[in-house]
């Protein structure tokens, strides 16, 4: 695939594209952020997702706006017998 041309959201830079594919667009000294538009936005009909790059100076220039989440989860299992006679 081609690289194609990686703008920053915030201040226009063109980025180099690291790595791209149908799945993914990695820039060099960037990030790439991908979600669907929340009720609330104009574009929350938009199908899909919406992808956007933003330059390391950036986001390192206003990362006092920007929130970390971590996600957590917890997994539970129960453990029971098993006979291979009774699947199916």
């Amino acid at each position: 695939m081609t690289a194609r041309a990686l703008p920053c959201i915030a201040c226009g830079r063109v980025l180099e594209a690291v790595f791209v594919s149908d799945a993914a667009v990695q820039p060099c000294d960037g990030v790439t952020f991908r979600g669907s538009p929340g009720y609330g936005s104009a574009f929350d009909e938009t199908p899909g997702e919406l992808e956007v790059v933003v330059c390391d100076a950036c986001l390192d220039e206003r990362c006092q706006r920007v929130v970390r989440v971590v996600t957590t989860h917890t997994v539970t299992a129960r453990r029971e017998g098993w006979d291979p006679d009774t699947l199916g």
